[in-house]
């Protein structure tokens, strides 16, 4: 509010419970400012921001080097990573489907794992891409942290530790 000089309210929604197996009880807040605003509407727009980037995005044209830092990234906003001690895991990322099959012939082009692309039922726009198995995903979270130099989300980076020190008997 101070930088936007606005007396507006900053409204905090509840939202949840969560659909982490691990919170299924914990409820999550969230803030949302909306802006109604013609001239930063137009702003933005010449500024490069696209309509309806949910439906409209796709993988940025990038130097290949970096790919694994974009996709940690992308990783770090939406994607997950979700196991049960004794139970296999899963990578997952969810988008539209033009980033979905983007990421997935990237990381299929780089280090060659395997995943499952399927659209959300009774969904128009979200699609998801699962990686499976132990070996897909340690080859795909090393590949994704290669490099990191600590530019990552620790929450997803521990999680990850958790998995390699519960499921695999391993740390990096």
């Amino acid at each position: 509010k101070k930088y936007l000089k606005s007396e507006h309210p900053i409204q905090r929604y509840e939202q949840g419970p969560s659909f982490s197996y691990q919170d299924k009880n914990k409820i999550f807040y969230i803030s949302r400012i909306i802006i109604n605003s013609k001239h930063i509407g137009e702003t933005l727009l010449k500024l490069g921001v696209i309509n309806k980037k949910t439906i409209h995005s796709s993988f940025p044209n990038i130097i290949p080097k970096f790919h694994n830092h974009f996709i940690r990234g992308y990783f770090d906003g939406d994607g997950c990573i979700s196991y049960t001690v004794g139970k296999t895991g899963t990578v997952s990322f969810s988008s539209n489907e033009n980033i979905i099959r983007d990421l997935a012939r990237n990381i299929s082009e780089n280090i060659g794992v395997k995943f499952k692309l399927f659209a959300i039922k009774n969904s128009e726009i979200c699609w998801v891409m699962q990686i499976y198995s132990k070996q897909n995903i340690i080859k795909f979270m090393n590949w994704i942290y290669k490099d990191h130099n600590n530019i990552l989300l620790n929450r997803k980076y521990d999680k990850y530790q958790s998995y390699l020190r519960d499921y695999c008997n391993l740390t990096s």
